[in-house]
């Protein structure tokens, strides 16, 4: 038999880039886009390209070249004569001028989902229309949100199968014997009443879409996975993580300010009982306030957190918990984890202890569109808790948090004809307090950005 016969793609993890570089791949993924009436990003990234392969072709032919990094204005360049100038606008500014009529202005054909991004761009092609190079600035989300679907698709599984082993080891890794996890900042154990910037790192490695994660439950609205890996926090049990991912039909700002006041948190989340803020710790960097004894980069809130996991002769689950919420643009981040408190710092009122670490990663999409990203590990020390039992639970909890989100949203928003942050906060938890200042502390931090730059070192694999 032919090693054809045995060829799995499922044994491959499809890379992002390999598959926008690869022709006959792209196309592939272009067409599933078309499926899914969603082919616009795609286009506008082909646009794209094709416009700054002739900027680099008149910048050639007018200066002789350009070194790197360098910003070329022709309002401010000697060498700029009548008819070069007249060459740069018509194969260049004009050019521009139609990929903004057709993707980045209001209502336009193929009209882009880049929130804020969008108005920004405007005003900025309005003043500065010949800094091209810092003007065609543009986040996508195909990476994140159609990729993933693609990735696991039949139309790529049969597309691979047609075309072979060999083209696919040109898109893909073989991960028939693992995956290794980038586990460079997996927190220690969940003990410390720390918060720290391996914490951060780590939620947003877990939100990225790899072989580890198995989808167990999909709809249009809602994805749920179960990790492939079991992970180990010091000498907690062995678990799977799990992660929700889901499209909520609300503005950044509905969303976040439903999270900030605590009135709603029984609305959205009637799973989690009493809720409690026991004590908020400064970040120490702030005119050196902290907590004593406690050296808290981050402003830390200390929440405990009573689940009723609605089983016959099972108690209610306490979780002891550190956690900081900070924000960057388009970008809300809530972080989350047990730690060893003493039952005079925090009571656990009969309840039976528990470990976790969970994080909630809201992304702006658009204006009125927002993905949250929430990624678990909690063992609630059942003796009957089994993987299978853990998939049942969560996407039972996934589903309940996706309908208390949308019916909370759609209270405060009358149903999204008025926004709810019309509305005012009691901000008892300290999300925002705990938001104003991370932010004093680190006023011009992205995070995200450090995150991007430690992690563009080779996929490992074996």
């Amino acid at each position: 038999m032919s090693s054809q016969a045995h060829f799995d793609p499922s044994n491959y993890f499809i890379d992002y880039e390999a598959v926008l570089d690869n022709k006959e791949a792209r196309k592939i993924f272009q067409d599933f886009l078309q499926d899914c009436r969603n082919e616009e990003p795609l286009l506008f990234l082909d646009t794209y390209a094709e416009y700054f392969s002739g900027y680099e072709q008149v910048l050639k032919e007018v200066f002789g070249g350009w070194a790197d990094e360098e910003k070329v204005s022709l309002k401010n360049s000697s060498n700029s004569s009548k008819q070069n100038k007249n060459l740069f606008r018509n194969e260049v500014i004009l050019r521009v001028e139609k990929i903004i009529q057709t993707f980045i202005e209001y209502h336009s054909e193929k009209e882009l989902n880049i929130g804020t991004s969008q108005s920004w761009l405007l005003n900025y092609w309005k003043l500065a229309k010949e800094d091209l190079l810092d003007t065609f600035i543009t986040l996508t989300d195909l990476k994140m949100d159609q990729f993933p679907r693609f990735v696991r698709s039949e139309k790529l599984r049969n597309f691979l199968k047609l075309k072979g082993e060999t083209f696919t080891r040109s898109i893909g890794y073989d991960i028939s014997k693992g995956y290794n996890v980038d586990l460079r900042f997996k927190p220690k154990d969940l003990k410390e009443q720390l918060i720290t910037d391996n914490h951060i790192y780590f939620g947003f490695t877990l939100a990225q879409d790899t072989p580890d994660w198995k989808l167990i439950y999909e709809r249009e609205d809602l994805y749920c996975y179960s990790s492939n890996s079991t992970y180990f926090f010091g000498e907690s049990k062995g678990m799977k993580l799990l992660k929700a991912v889901m499209y909520l039909p609300f503005s950044l700002e509905d969303v976040s300010t439903m999270l900030f006041d605590a009135d709603n948190h029984n609305s959205f989340d009637p799973q989690t009982k009493g809720f409690e803020l026991h004590d908020y710790r400064p970040p120490s960097g702030l005119n050196g306030l902290g907590s004593e004894g406690i050296n808290s980069s981050y402003a830390t809130q200390c929440l405990s957190i009573g689940i009723d996991l609605s089983l016959p002769l099972v108690k209610k689950r306490q979780l002891s918990s550190v956690a900081t919420t900070i924000q960057e643009t388009d970008l809300l981040f809530h972080l989350l984890h047990t730690a060893d408190f003493s039952e005079e710092e925090m009571p656990s009122q009969g309840h039976v202890k528990a470990d976790s670490l969970s994080y909630y990663l809201f992304y702006r999409l658009s204006d009125r569109f927002t993905r949250l990203v929430h990624v678990t590990y909690t063992n609630f020390d059942l003796p009957f808790q089994t993987n299978l039992l853990s998939e049942i639970f969560w996407k039972k909890r996934a589903k309940l948090l996706f309908k208390g989100f949308t019916k909370t949203l759609n209270v405060l928003t009358k149903n999204g004809t008025v926004p709810a942050s019309d509305h005012e906060i009691s901000d008892c938890h300290k999300h925002r307090q705990a938001i104003e200042d991370n932010k004093k502390v680190f006023p011009d931090r992205s995070w995200y950005k450090e995150w991007l730059e430690l992690n563009n070192k080779t996929r490992q694999f074996y």
